[in-house]
C-alpha cells in the first residue's frame, strides 16, 4: 500500500512539474507535449519490464510506443500553427479573421 502511494505521489509531482515546464516555454508547447507523450508511452514499457510482464505484453506496449510516436509526429505536422494571444493559444486563422475585421 505504501509503495503504491509513493508511486502515485511521484507521478503527481512529475505531472505538475511537466505542466509548469510547458508554461515556461509556450512557443515550444506542441513539441514538448509530443515528447511528453513519447515519454509516457515508454514509461509503460519500463513498467511492463520491471513488473515481469510476459514478452507478449511487452510487445503490445512497444506497439503502443510506435502508435503514439506516429500520433505525436502527425500532431506536430498537421496541427494548426498556434500563436499566443493574451496568454491563450489561438489558431492563426482565427487571429487573422479578428485582425481583418478591425
Amino acid at each position: 500500500m505504501m509503495m503504491t502511494a509513493s508511486w502515485l505521489l511521484i507521478g503527481l509531482v512529475s505531472a505538475i512539474a511537466f505542466l509548469a515546464f510547458i508554461q515556461l516555454k509556450p512557443a515550444q508547447k506542441p513539441q514538448i507535449l509530443a515528447i511528453g507523450l513519447l515519454i509516457a508511452a515508454l514509461s509503460y514499457v519500463g513498467f511492463a519490464i520491471v513488473g515481469n510482464a510476459s514478452p507478449g505484453w511487452i510487445a503490445i506496449e512497444l506497439a503502443g510506443v510506435g502508435m503514439y510516436s506516429l500520433l505525436a509526429v502527425m500532431g506536430l505536422h498537421y496541427c494548426c500553427p498556434m500563436q499566443i494571444q493574451d496568454g491563450l493559444p489561438m489558431p492563426r486563422a482565427i487571429k487573422a479573421t479578428i485582425l481583418w475585421r478591425h
